[in-house]
Parts: structure tokens; C-alpha cells; sequence
């Protein structure tokens, strides 16, 4: 009701999501994923601004450490990741 009535925005800041060994964060700038659990990287981790980058193309993870320790904080909690 807060968001048809006006009084706010968006609920949340950000949406997690997982599938098998992988955690993502999305928010309204950003997209970021890494695998959380296991040995095999993949691809990834990886950061994209959805705002200038809609396919993802280009991962600026190197150019943006700050952001991507949020986003780590973030699926460390929402997984139970244990430090490595």
C-alpha cells in the first residue's frame, strides 16, 4: 500500500538471489555475483552498472572495491557464508 498510495518510492534497497553455488545483489545501479561455496569460480565474481550497462557486458568490478564489499557483506549474511 505504501507504494500505491505514494508514501514510498521502493520497499527495499536491494534483492538477493541464489542458485546453486552463486548469490547475487541487485539494486537499483548495480548487479554483482560471485560463487559463495566450492572451488570453481565460474564467471564471476563480477560487477555491471545495469544503468549504463544494460546487458552486462563490461565488469567494472576493479574499478569499484567499496561496492563490491557491500555486495560481499550482503551475500555473506543472506547465505551464511564462513570465511574462507
Amino acid at each position: 500500500w505504501d507504494l500505491v498510495s505514494e508514501n514510498k518510492k521502493k520497499l527495499r534497497d536491494h534483492a538477493i538471489t541464489g542458485y546453486g553455488n552463486y548469490g547475487a545483489v541487485h539494486t537499483d545501479k548495480y548487479h554483482y555475483f560471485q560463487n559463495f561455496k566450492g572451488k570453481d569460480p565460474g564467471y564471476g565474481p563480477a560487477l555491471f552498472d545495469i544503468q549504463k550497462d544494460s546487458f552486462e557486458e563490461n565488469n567494472i568490478i576493479s574499478q569499484h572495491p567499496d561496492v563490491v564489499a557491500e555486495m560481499k557483506k550482503i551475500i555473506d549474511g543472506a547465505f551464511n557464508v564462513k570465511p574462507r
